[in-house]
């Protein structure tokens, strides 16, 4: 507003309710609820059924999810898509899970 490229009476007409939605990180005990419900959704549209690992799920639940829901949602819907076949393996993760679990492994032997 302050700029000019936004309208301040539109402002003032959107900003009726403010709704407080802390990032995925800070409610990470969502995250198998969220997997369950999307993973659903996929099977629901055609996608095969596969089982998630412990392993896998413990990499998911460490990851920051800087893209909050949206993120989660579409790494699970490509995992879907492009899985081996039977449980999810590491290797469908990914990249970016991938080498956050890499140098999650290299921190701990590292001891840092």
């Amino acid at each position: 507003m302050a700029a000019g490229r936004f309208r301040q009476d539109l402002f003032y007409r959107l900003n009726v309710v403010v709704v407080h939605l802390p990032p995925l990180r800070e409610h990470k005990q969502d995250i198998p609820l969220l997997i369950e419900h999307f993973l659903d959704r996929a099977h629901t549209s055609g996608l095969p059924a596969f089982r998630f690992g412990e392993e896998l799920l413990a990499t998911l639940l460490a990851y920051d999810w800087p893209g909050n829901v949206r993120e989660l949602q579409h790494c699970l819907d490509r995992m879907a898509a492009l899985h081996s076949e039977g449980a999810l393996q590491m290797a469908d993760l990914p990249s970016a899970l991938q080498y956050q679990r890499a140098s999650c492994g290299l921190r701990s032997l590292s001891g840092a």
